[in-house]
């Protein structure tokens, strides 16, 4: 189905996760895309992002999940963000991601710095 195409062609940009804010910009239903989490073949990680279920769990994965999660966007910052570039002496012991002090997360494994 063409919308299964799309989805594919956003997963593919951010890791295997379809955020909201992209399904509806590319003029996705999300009835649609809401049956097919209920047929197992997305997976919602959050109100704002969903995850392929065929797609392959990694780290790179769950922390664009984090910032996608983040209402208005935000940045990885601190270990993570060192980790990520690959600075050595770091690795990924938890989540952290900046964002304006206005802005909410809903994840309690995410340190969020505002």
């Amino acid at each position: 189905m063409e919308i299964d195409r799309v989805i594919a062609s956003i997963a593919v940009l951010y890791h295997g996760l379809l955020p909201r804010f992209a399904a509806r910009a590319a003029g996705l239903d999300w009835r649609a895309v809401m049956r097919r989490v209920a047929a197992g073949l997305l997976e919602e990680l959050s109100p704002r992002v969903l995850r392929v279920a065929a797609a392959e769990r990694t780290e790179h994965q769950r922390l664009m999940a984090a910032t996608l999660d983040v209402p208005g966007g935000a940045v990885l910052s601190f270990e993570s963000a060192a980790w990520l570039w690959g600075f050595p002496g770091f690795w990924l012991k938890g989540v952290e991601v900046t964002a304006r002090r206005n802005q909410h997360r809903h994840h309690h494994d995410i340190a969020l710095r505002e």
